[in-house]
């Protein structure tokens, strides 16, 4: 897969193995970087062969154009950000996607996104509106020209289980939540997979 760390591995390996750090393979956390295959040599019997990654059809990472990629690839360290939601309430992901508790009890979710993508909480009777209203405004970052309205975004229901579960969306991030039968529905741009998950942390 793209941005996975392939280059940065073999310049780790360059710096250990040959001591070099002049000719070291360009790096970026944007998908594409390395475009051709790279051969290195090693030795007078090794070579190491830097490939360009593939980036899966259902990620974020296909859908979004650069400019939001900006702010959804992590930069620095993710900050989790955790709320405490009733039933009825969203949380929306800056212009690109949105979580709606639907139905359960008051449960805490602990969201590990880029610190770069707003999270806004309001009532889910009024989450249409104010997506809407906050996306032809431009008062939440990031903002896909490919997603104009809520209408944009495709539903995925989620139940979750009785058991500490990560909710993911492939290429933006995850949620994670102590589950207990909880009615989640994930808004998400057309061809982005949700999946859940055993906690990663």
């Amino acid at each position: 897969a793209s941005s996975v760390g392939k280059s940065s591995l073999i310049n780790v390996l360059l710096k250990v193995i040959k001591n070099e750090t002049r000719d070291l393979i360009s790096t970026s956390p944007y998908p594409g970087t390395t475009v051709a295959r790279i051969t290195i040599p090693i030795d007078n019997h090794s070579k190491i062969y830097d490939t360009a990654g593939i980036v899966p059809s259902n990620t974020m990472y296909a859908v979004m154009e650069k400019s939001v990629l900006k702010y959804i690839i992590p930069k620095s360290e993710i900050k989790p950000r955790t709320y405490q939601l009733n039933d009825n309430q969203t949380i929306l992901m800056g212009g690109i996607a949105r979580f709606d508790f639907v139905k359960g009890s008051r449960s805490g979710f602990t969201f590990y996104l880029s610190n770069n993508v707003d999270l806004h909480r309001c009532k889910l009777e009024k989450a249409d509106a104010i997506f809407d209203s906050l996306v032809t405004q431009g008062k939440i970052k990031p903002i896909s020209s490919s997603i104009i309205s809520s209408a944009s975004l495709v539903r995925h229901e989620v139940i979750l289980p009785t058991e500490k579960v990560d909710i993911v969306i492939l290429g933006l991030g995850w949620i994670n939540v102590k589950g207990s039968g909880q009615k989640i529905n994930i808004w998400v741009p057309e061809g982005v997979n949700i999946l859940v998950r055993a906690p990663k942390i």
